[in-house]
């Protein structure tokens, strides 16, 4: 039925919640400190494909390994560079967002 409406599933837009809250987080969109969160912006002299990859941060239980920043890092990470540096959250074109929903 989803599908049918052209909506995403429930685990398709938790993703995009919590894409979306790091960006925030990233560009100073909310006050929530990157030294609060325990985050770092990974080397770069990696093979970075983007300027704000985070460095990986190592989980010794389930539960943590399941909560937000280290859920997060590793979907964040995987994005494309176009949409990590997207310019735009905002109306009346959010182009961080599209670009999630609809990639490339």
């Amino acid at each position: 039925m989803l599908s049918a409406l052209g909506l995403e599933s429930l685990e398709q837009r938790r993703k995009i919640a919590r894409l979306t809250m790091m960006y925030k987080i990233l560009n100073g969109y909310v006050a929530i400190c990157l030294d609060d969160l325990d985050l770092s912006f990974a080397d770069p002299r990696t093979r970075a494909n983007h300027q704000f990859k985070l460095e990986h941060i190592y989980c010794f239980t389930e539960a943590f390994r399941s909560s937000f920043v280290p859920r997060t890092i590793s979907a964040w990470n995987r994005l494309p560079a176009d949409t990590a540096e997207a310019d735009s959250l905002s109306r009346p074109r959010p182009i961080f967002k599209s670009r999630i929903i609809y990639p490339k």
